[in-house]
């Protein structure tokens, strides 16, 4: 937890807070701001390295840099800084109405110390967020970088493994039906030869009972999905809607007719040609909108298909 001032601390605190040379010659008194402090000596392990560092030290140095700044977070720094902000905002609390000039003097008083104190704060913890911000952003991008060839290469297996599956089962299910129709016609022949048969020994009951007996229909029983090709552990198929844009032009035009629901940015960033379909592309945007509409949207030059990718689940 954060540790509060003691009594002694918050006494200087208010003094400082009465205005800026309030505290000259106090004894113990915190020394002045400088108008561009370096972060908390906590954090100097962040000084960047010359030499590259393999992946355990470079695990050890951020969680180095994690205990720091949460201690830094926890220290007296933050501490009084908080402390003083939270000062200028009861001091804030206190104008509860604008009704006369002196109510307006103190109001615009309070906006400048509240401005001041906001500046203040921002630039305090913006000297240690930044360079911890810039290096997120840096892993994050060589991570989709490094990532990228083999999300590129996953999505088009799925995709081919998908197509492939969902013909295998399209055949097995077609095969189902000819068997099951085979076998319902085999049935109603035998039907037709025992009612023939029990008609010409004289017994007719047995005859039109065969005759009338109700008739399976056909589909009635259909196959399973994944009857037609390898039950392979730890994969499983999923239904995907995926959009194709088949004439770039009309789509283009489209997003620039239409900049609130499709802005051009938008709709062409990571657009690429779909591997051996030339002059169709995918549309990371237009997919997503597929998916979310459930393939219900019509836009120029975009084609909606419904399909399936082949997840390897790891079970």
């Amino acid at each position: 937890m954060t540790r509060r001032p003691n009594d002694q601390e918050f006494e200087h605190m208010k003094q400082w807070h009465a205005g800026p040379n309030a505290l000259d010659g106090a004894v113990g008194a915190p020394p002045a701001a400088d108008p561009s402090p370096e972060p908390a000596p906590a954090l100097a392990g962040l000084v960047p390295h010359a030499q590259p560092m393999p992946a355990a030290s470079i695990t050890g140095a951020a969680a180095s840099v994690d205990g720091a700044v949460r201690r830094w977070l926890d220290g007296d720094e933050v501490l009084m800084l908080g402390v003083r902000c939270s000062m200028v905002a009861e001091d804030a609390a206190a104008v509860r109405t604008v009704a006369v000039d002196t109510d307006y003097a103190r109001a615009v008083d309070a906006l400048r110390r509240i401005r001041a104190s906001k500046l203040g704060a921002i630039d305090f913890f913006e000297k240690v967020r930044a360079p911890l911000h810039a290096a997120w952003k840096a892993i994050t991008d060589r991570r989709a970088r490094v990532l990228e060839p083999l999300e590129e290469h996953e999505e088009r297996l799925q995709l081919a493994a998908g197509a492939w599956a969902d013909a295998a089962d399209e055949s097995s299910a077609r095969a189902a039906a000819q068997r099951e129709t085979e076998q319902l016609e085999a049935d109603r022949a035998k039907r037709e030869a025992d009612a023939d048969r029990a008609a010409a020994a004289g017994r007719v009951g047995e005859s039109e009972r065969l005759r009338s007996e109700p008739r399976a229909l056909v589909g009635a029983h259909p196959a399973e999905d994944g009857e037609g090709r390898p039950k392979d552990k730890g994969t499983a198929k999923r239904g995907r809607w995926a959009a194709e844009i088949v004439d770039l032009r009309a789509m283009a035009r489209h997003a620039l007719d239409n900049p609130d629901t499709h802005a051009p940015e938008v709709a062409l960033l990571g657009i690429k040609e779909l591997p051996g379909k030339p002059g169709v592309f995918s549309s990371p945007h237009f997919n997503r909108l597929a998916r979310d509409m459930r393939g219900t949207m019509s836009i120029p030059g975009v084609r909606v298909r419904k399909g399936s990718k082949i997840i390897v689940t790891g079970d």
